[in-house]
């Protein structure tokens, strides 16, 4: 229940706001690991919980692309 939860709430956001979230996830991540290095990390789940995290923000946001091309590409065929 809470991935759908968390994939609608994805799929609400646009494109720049996705590529800014996956940025600070992406950060997020580096941190994590540099931590998980220093002996510093308790929950090492974190890391799968953001690697997952960054794989839907990133398949979002290719439907999201493919959607813009389609509807591109109909537009450029009813010019022609």
């Amino acid at each position: 229940m809470k991935t759908t939860k968390e994939i609608k709430k994805i799929k609400d956001k646009s494109i720049a706001e996705l590529a800014r979230e996956l940025t600070k996830s992406k950060t997020k991540l580096t941190d994590l690991k540099r931590s998980l290095i220093l002996d510093k990390l308790k929950k090492t789940s974190d890391i799968r919980k953001t690697k997952k995290y960054i794989a839907r923000i990133q398949t979002v946001m290719r439907e999201k692309l493919e959607v813009e091309l389609k509807k591109k590409e109909i537009k450029e065929k009813n010019v022609e």
